[in-house]
């Protein structure tokens, strides 16, 4: 991505963020950075309508962050919250909702209802259930403030268990609606509309394309409807090791950093307010154009490229859709009265980068066909052991790789290769030559 053309108080708190976790790729940095912002803008009700038809939509993301294990994801969100977000969120916490909360009971205490059961206010929803996140859109439909942001930290294990989770926030990515559930414990759920709702998913990418029921899943969860909707980021960081003087002074960066930014927590904070509480934007006719370009040109991409994969055509068909969900946020924290050909900008910047790693993830091969081409890059015998250090293959699956052995062996036989298995001191060793080299 070109710095130059990013959001440029996104930029700053994604450097800040880099500066103390140093293995961290702009990329990761700047998804954390969207997801949080969008956050706060959830909480505000804000709205953004594109003129196309969609009418309005709640601004804000939903996101895939694909990283290796360790990589720390949880305290980047951490240090954000800290370093950015700590006053705007105690502000919500402890004078905002607490007031719309009261003026919700008093609703219906004053007719002689009984009083609802109305959550407290979370910045986030970790219980990635269908009830889960019913109970608390219901809670702030109720209130009529706040807004669901839900973090899925290990996306590979949800996708499998909370099929009907993903299906109902097909919609909700779309216009805030969360239909009502009949599964539901509650007999008389609410029908929910216009609930501003964010998805911030981590998955670990060897999970999920493991090449069997995890990886099918995950690409007809692409396919119908998430490859449109998602901002997806490849983060590629390898955690580097320190020593205890770089450790401590990385703890003295974040300390730094935290008392520099008093002024930029202030700001946010200064945004929750009447005035900016369930806005609307729209786009400028500069923005619209940009929008317009966007849209006209991924459908010539679409029609000049034929046998693309489904996720692919809706992503280049639709992605306009979702950079002006995100340029409302910038817009928002810009302090614009619209959305500018700026901030539509600086959302494709990032939407652009999405399409390249949603088409790598969508032509992954099959994973017996990765070790096979592994095996040939390799030149030289190797054993079971050493292919569990692949990238693509779960360390753990010390019985599991012998059925992707047999399954790259039978390919290497369709392909002509010779495949060689030498066992010594009852270890084998597997090499592959390429006859045709």
């Amino acid at each position: 991505m070109d710095k130059t053309k990013l959001n440029q108080f996104a930029l700053k708190m994604a450097e800040d963020l880099m500066e103390v976790k140093r293995s961290l790729p702009l990329s990761g940095a700047l998804s954390a950075v969207n997801y949080k912002l969008s956050n706060i803008a959830s909480q505000m009700h804000l709205f953004v309508d594109t003129l196309e038809g969609y009418g309005e939509t709640p601004a804000g993301i939903y996101a895939l962050t694909l990283m290796n294990s360790g990589a720390g994801k949880g305290a980047s969100l951490s240090l954000l919250d800290r370093t950015y977000l700590e006053t705007a969120v105690e502000k919500i916490k402890e004078t905002v909702y607490p007031i719309y909360r009261n003026k919700a009971i008093k609703r219906f205490t004053d007719v002689g209802q009984e009083e609802p059961i109305i959550r407290a206010w979370t910045a986030r929803v970790e219980t990635a259930t269908m009830s889960g996140v019913s109970a608390v859109a219901e809670s702030y439909y109720t209130v009529g403030f706040g807004g669901v942001n839900i973090e899925m930290d290990e996306v590979a294990d949800s996708i499998m268990s909370e099929k009907e989770l993903f299906d109902k926030l097909l919609k909700t990515y779309d216009n805030g609606d969360y239909p009502a559930t009949a599964k539901r414990t509650d007999p008389n759920p609410m029908d929910i509309k216009k609930m501003p709702t964010n998805l911030y998913c981590f998955g670990n990418k060897v999970k999920l394309t493991d090449g069997g029921s995890i990886q099918n899943e995950f690409m007809s969860m692409l396919d119908k409807g998430y490859a449109r909707r998602m901002i997806f980021v490849d983060d590629n960081s390898v955690k580097i090791p320190r020593t205890p003087q770089e450790v401590l002074n990385d703890m003295d960066k974040g300390e730094n950093i935290y008392g520099k930014r008093q002024a930029e927590r202030e700001y946010i904070a200064d945004l929750i307010n009447m005035d900016n509480f369930k806005k609307t934007m729209t786009l400028d006719r500069d923005a619209r154009f940009m929008i317009a370009t966007i849209r006209a040109d991924g459908e010539q991409f679409v029609s000049e490229h034929i046998r693309l994969e489904e996720a692919i055509q809706s992503d280049m068909v639709e992605r306009a859709f979702k950079t002006a969900k995100l340029a409302a946020v910038y817009a928002f924290f810009d302090g614009n009265a619209n959305v500018t050909k700026r901030n539509v900008e600086e959302a494709f910047e990032v939407v652009k980068a999405s399409s390249e790693v949603l088409a790598r993830l969508r032509k992954v091969k099959p994973l017996e066909e990765r070790l096979l081409d592994a095996l040939l890059r390799e030149g030289e015998s190797v054993t079971s052991q050493t292919m569990l250090n692949y990238n693509f293959i779960n360390s753990s699956w010390t019985k599991k790789i012998l059925e992707y052995i047999t399954l790259a062996r039978e390919l290497a036989s369709t392909k002509g290769y010779e495949w060689i298995e030498d066992t010594k001191n009852g270890v084998t060793y597997y090499k592959v030559i390429d006859c045709l080299d």
